[in-house]
């Protein structure tokens, strides 16, 4: 079965998880260059230590083999790097028509049709945190030196 399924939308999850009780080959699917997902992390989530530091030098490594895929733009803000907002909780933007808010106790949608001022902050918030974001080397620089600092 073949299904978009990608870093940037993991909407197929449950048809993977039904495929893989089934027996049943799952063959994630995305275009070239469609989506493009953008990711931005504060330096913190590169050290914060949550799970085991064998387990985070495992999620950095992930993050190092994705970085330069050209369906991902990766920006890290670093610790002495101007914060223009401080996002209190993590949301990913969908499509410019929905926000997905992650809280503690499960995920919160926002639709442009149903509160367009809310999306349109959030828009507008994830737009300064891309813009002051470091991309490319930088960014890949940063996880390097986070994954080294828990050798």
């Amino acid at each position: 079965m073949q299904n978009l399924f990608h870093l940037a939308d993991r909407a197929g999850t449950p048809v993977l998880e039904e495929c893989l009780s089934r027996g049943i080959a799952f063959v994630p699917f995305c275009p070239l260059g469609w989506p493009r997902g953008q990711v931005v992390l504060g330096e913190a989530a590169l050290r914060t230590l949550v799970c085991t530091p064998e387990t985070l030098a495992g999620q950095l490594s992930k993050l190092l083999s994705v970085i330069r895929l050209p369906a991902l733009e990766l920006g890290i803000i670093g610790f002495s790097q101007p914060m223009p907002v401080f996002p209190f909780t993590a949301f990913s933007v969908r499509d410019d028509d929905l926000i997905v808010i992650e809280r503690l106790t499960g995920e919160q949608y926002r639709r442009a049709e149903e509160r367009p001022e809310e999306v349109a902050s959030f828009l507008k918030f994830f737009d300064l945190l891309r813009e002051a974001a470091s991309t490319g080397t930088e960014a890949e620089a940063s996880i390097e030196r986070a994954l080294e600092s828990l050798r």
